[in-house]
């Protein structure tokens, strides 16, 4: 860095700041003095990339902003870290010591090999406030992979800059959000963005992935190459074909798969029971891991690789299902995604915006997506980080920009059944069944699959026990847990709730709810809303409850029935005392993943009205003897 800029750093730290801003910087838990940002192009496929940060650090809850991870892969590589502790008034305490930088692989438990890896350090000092400075500089191989300018924190910034140097040697694209003015320097080498006193991100519960970054500029080349293979980010067609380029010749089977395949499908009467049962097989005999080494990250292994070993990367397992599809005359398409989790497409910004492979099926009366990393679905449907996404599908000559189904409240069923008998001293004896089906289902499945015998045990009697207290769950049995995904996951059980009914001198309190409730942590507390409300997928909640009440008592009070109709959801309770017995019926249905700004008013009292409901006991008072 030059001597100017260190000159501009020191006036930073003293900056005057705007009206309020103080404020604002004094209860924040740290403030971004600066943070520049070098992008220098050396080539069509060489660049540098510097940063430089300084970090007023206010307590304890920001010693994070000084804990820096800096990644690298094949194609970018780490050359250089400095930083440094300074005080207050930006005297020295200490240098950032070679010993104190981490060199460690990034390796999640379902990675079988890889080349990325990081480099991380924590700068921090035991007097606040403190300000940490540090410096990193990476070398890229690849423009694929140039790097986005996101100026806006949880936590105040005063200034933030991004510098492309040679900006002339290539042609790129760039897209801004909540960007609007232009570059503050722009000449035939050099084009430079520059804010200052930026806000901290606005936050908000259940707020859509895509709204987390509100401030960003986004770049990428025109063309790029990985390693040997060239590409274009110029339209999503010319993406499409580059990764089609990549998986060529990659589809072919070796003869002993292709009857192997043709001998699995030779009884089946539809091409989509094909497609069920070669999703099935792939389940059966393929595993996930993940091999991310140089342009294998983006590169299929063959489906001739994948047959053979048996594991493979999402990508990996698409090509192989697109392969078995082909061996019996099925058209299939590998599908690049960025999972829901990340946003939204931006359709009209063709660039790097993937993390995943799915397959597409186009039949000729129906239309099929496999998620081929999950094996505990049935074919067709998607896990919710996949639902509702503008994916990339990649044919023969050119790419189409499809949105991938999103399951609706029917798809994702919760119903329960419970039978029961009440003593006079509150302890519930109990038997039913609970069904779930679509996204609801395979998390459930994930979790009873994941824990086995006693751990099981426990797991199901958390679950139930969740608003049954002191629950002793006795015996349970489950159904469509390892097979017949397309049939409703059970689970039968049976045990006792000491606690389930409250006494107090002549009355039972009893609140039939024990499975679902909305707690009134759920509400929002906000008058006024930013962003629209987000959940993972829609639901439906259906609860039946028939409990025997002690003989001598009788309903003395019992909340009204409530129907709630809104554009986005349903909520309805029915009940009635008959014979000694109380039955009770809960339905709450999520209609809409995400709700509107325009709806958030009706939204809040929806869930209000829910929650003074579901805290609402029964009251049976014991009759007088005569």
């Amino acid at each position: 860095m030059s001597s100017r800029f260190f000159i501009l750093v020191a006036l930073l730290i003293a900056a005057y700041v705007p009206a309020g801003a103080d404020c604002i910087e004094e209860a924040a838990d740290a403030v971004v003095v600066l943070d520049e940002n070098e992008f220098i192009i050396k080539g069509k496929n060489k660049a540098i990339y510097r940063k430089h940060r300084i970090v007023k650090i206010n307590n304890e809850a920001g010693r994070k902003y000084g804990q820096v991870v800096v990644g690298e892969n094949r194609y970018i590589k780490c050359t250089h870290i400095s930083g440094k502790i300074l005080d207050a008034e930006g005297n020295l305490i200490r240098k950032l010591g070679k010993g104190e930088i981490r060199k460690n692989p990034y390796f999640p438990e379902y990675v079988l090999y890889q080349d990325t890896k990081y480099q991380a350090f924590e700068l921090k000092d035991s007097t606040f406030p403190y300000l940490v400075e540090y410096t990193y500089e990476k070398e890229y191989e690849s423009l694929f992979f140039w790097p986005s300018w996101l100026p806006q924190e949880d936590v105040p910034v005063r200034q933030s800059t991004y510098t492309v140097v040679g900006h002339d040697k290539i042609d790129y694209r760039t897209h801004a959000v909540g960007l609007t003015a232009p570059p503050v320097m722009e000449n035939a080498s050099e084009r430079a963005w520059q804010l200052t006193h930026i806000k901290p991100r606005a936050k908000e519960r259940s707020m859509p992935p895509e709204d987390r970054i509100q401030v960003g500029l986004f770049f990428a080349p025109v063309a790029f190459k990985i390693g040997k293979s060239p590409g274009s980010f110029a339209s999503w067609d010319a993406v499409a074909k580059w990764y089609g380029v990549l998986a060529d010749g990659r589809y072919d089977l070796p003869q002993a798969a292709v009857e192997k395949v043709r001998e699995l499908v030779s009884g089946a009467s539809s091409d989509r029971q094909k497609v069920e049962i070669l999703y099935r097989y792939l389940q059966d005999h393929t595993r996930f891991v993940a091999i991310d080494l140089g342009i294998g990250a983006w590169q299929p292994y063959s489906a001739e690789w994948v047959f053979k070993n048996k594991y493979g990367d999402c990508k990996d397992l698409s090509t192989f299902m697109v392969a078995m599809l082909k061996a019996c005359g099925i058209s299939a398409y590998p599908t690049l995604i960025g999972t829901r989790d990340r946003g939204m497409l931006i359709r009209e910004f063709p660039s790097n915006q993937f993390n995943h492979c799915i397959t597409f099926v186009p039949l000729q009366r129906d239309t099929l997506w496999l998620e081929c990393t999950a094996d505990l679905i049935a074919a067709g449907e998607l896990p919710s980080a996949d639902e509702g996404c503008d994916v990339l599908v990649v044919k023969e000559n050119a790419g189409e920009i499809v949105r991938t189904p999103q399951s609706t409240s029917g798809d994702n069923c919760q119903i329960s059944t419970i039978k029961g008998h009440l003593t006079a001293s509150g302890e519930l004896a109990f038997s039913g069944q609970l069904s779930g089906t679509g996204n609801i289902a395979t998390r459930l499945r994930h979790s009873l699959r994941n824990n086995k015998g006693e751990d099981r045990k426990r797991y199901l009697g958390g679950r139930l026990g969740r608003y049954l207290p002191v629950l002793d769950l006795a015996t349970y049995e489950i159904d469509h847990l390892h097979q017949d995904f397309d049939q409703p996951l059970k689970v039968r059980v049976s045990g006792t709730s000491r606690k389930f009914g409250s006494r107090s001198a002549k009355r039972l309190f009893v609140n039939p709810n024990i499975l679902n409730r909305v707690r009134p942590g759920s509400v929002p507390r906000a008058k006024k809303r930013q962003f629209s409300v987000y959940f993972s997928y829609p639901y439906t909640y259906i609860d039946s409850l028939s409990v025997d009440i002690p003989e001598g008592y009788v309903l003395e009070t019992a909340p009204e029935p409530v129907e709630i109709t809104t554009p986005f959801g349903f909520f309805k309770t029915t009940s009635h005392f008959s014979d000694g017995a109380l039955y009770y019926t809960r339905i709450f249905r999520l209609d809409e993943k995400q709700i509107p700004r325009s709806d958030y008013e009706t939204y809040v009292a929806f869930m209000k009205n829910i929650v003074k409901n579901d805290q609402a006991p029964y009251v049976f008072v014991a009759e007088k003897k005569r």
